[in-house]
């Protein structure tokens, strides 16, 4: 059983102890929802409590069972957050109490990489996590780890770690899910699955740029999100990997999506045997998961594992197609537009398989044929330029827009202050003048 405590978190943690860096303030049409009060670096943590986390509820639970499961842990809590818990809103409008399940369901948020083999997902409350509103695209996630408490029993814990540098003032989000699709499937999504409608700001305000780089997510995503990688040509499941990574980066998606791409990618060259190729995507998917769990996170450890020997990746040997050692990375170099290139077999005929036990180290400076390596034919050169020049204009589109997108954000979380302010200096302001009224009736 992973220690909770390990992952980056504060060796103690009592029943009320308030994050240093957020706190809960109004947010607009999203209701309330912790918000920096500190500039927060890529990688920090900014929350971890315990929580209670319960699975995905479906017509086979019944509502006494749920209710069961809820009492269970809620018991085990603290007085704060049973405080908060049994104060949370009514949704009856004839004042009938609100079940233990009714109310877990208010507050609760799932957490996207519990998912089960059912493919469900576990749910978590607490007294800070559940303040934090879903995006599109989040700058922190949260992530699930089982422990003993102080007296020995099993509990559940909730960290939060911020996966973008997040400015003072701005709203602290994570991702419900992580959902590739256009804006009205998204939400229609969202509403069916967690009851809401989503009003992150690539929701409300979705530009044509970012919307075709979704798209191209969704198609290339489920392209390789299989495990039956013997029905997949290496090239093309490369080239996907290759682009979806290349949409991360342009939409600063370099968190725990990332990674499992990236992992996908190990997986996918371990069954051919394809030990340097693996070692390099593990390479850049291990500090994606270190920003996001920390150094004890369960993929964190799984993927540095794999990593140091990826003959432990499942699968691995299936086919020797493209076998190789660890030492022969060396051949990708560092995973730059070259190394990269390198690794995703950019301009390779379809049904080959770039085997990096035949190729030379890579020197400092040297370039990589690609496209102009003599290896495809005219028409798919061509086709494989064109796609290749789409991407980068893509991208290029993508990076101007994420510089408004950023300054936007800026101009927010001013206005969140700003209002919040605001509102302080009001309540004082009325505050004086009841006092004063009070003084004359006196």
């Amino acid at each position: 059983m992973q220690n909770p405590r390990d992952c980056g978190v504060p060796a103690a943690v009592m029943d009320y102890d308030p994050p240093g860096n957020v706190t809960v303030k109004y947010v607009g049409q999203l209701g309330v929802g912790l918000v920096a009060t500190t500039n927060i670096e890529r990688g920090d943590p900014i929350l971890f409590e315990r929580v209670i986390a319960v699975l995905e509820r479906d017509e086979s639970i019944s509502a006494t069972i749920y209710n069961i499961a809820i009492l269970a842990q809620l018991e085990n809590m603290g007085p704060w957050f049973k405080n908060y818990f049994y104060k949370l809103q009514k949704r009856h409008g004839d004042g009938t109490p609100d079940s233990l399940g009714a109310k877990f369901d208010l507050a609760c948020i799932p957490c996207p990489a519990s998912v089960t083999a059912g493919g469900k997902m576990i749910r978590v409350a607490g007294s800070w996590c559940s303040r934090t509103n879903h995006s599109c695209t989040p700058n922190a996630h949260q992530m699930l780890s089982r422990g003993l408490d102080d007296k020995a029993k099993e509990a559940y814990y909730v960290a939060v770690r911020a996966t973008k540098v997040i400015r003072k003032g701005e709203e602290v989000t994570v991702a419900y899910d992580y959902v590739n699709m256009q804006p009205a499937a998204r939400r229609q999504y969202m509403l069916a699955r967690f009851g809401f409608v989503c009003r992150c700001h690539v929701c409300d305000r979705p530009t044509e740029t970012i919307e075709k780089c979704f798209s191209a997510l969704h198609e290339d995503i489920a392209a390789i999100q299989t495990r039956y990688f013997s029905s997949i040509d290496p090239v093309k499941f490369f080239q996907c990997i290759e682009r979806i990574y290349l949409l991360h980066v342009g939409l600063d998606f370099l968190d725990i999506r990332g990674a499992q791409i990236l992992e996908q990618a190990a997986r996918f060259s371990a069954y051919h045997s394809d030990k340097g190729r693996a070692v390099g995507f593990l390479t850049l998917a291990s500090p994606l998961y270190l920003f996001a769990e920390g150094v004890q996170g369960p993929n964190a450890v799984r993927a540095t594992s794999w990593k140091d020997d990826p003959s432990l990746i499942p699968g691995y040997g299936t086919t020797t197609k493209g076998l190789s050692k660890e030492s022969d990375f060396r051949k990708i170099g560092p995973l730059d537009a070259v190394g990269l290139a390198i690794a995703c077999m950019q301009g390779i005929q379809e049904g080959q398989y770039l085997s990096l036990s035949y190729m030379a180290d890579r020197r400092v400076g040297a370039h990589y044929g690609g496209v102009n390596s003599g290896m495809r034919g005219d028409a798919d050169e061509e086709d494989a330029e064109n796609r290749a020049k789409n991407l980068k204009e893509l991208i290029k589109t993508l990076e101007e827009e994420k510089k408004h997108h950023d300054l936007e954000r800026l101009e927010g979380s001013q206005l969140i202050a700003n209002g919040n302010s605001s509102s302080t200096a009001n309540k004082k302001k009325n505050g004086g003048k009841n006092k004063k009224k009070k003084k004359k009736k006196r």
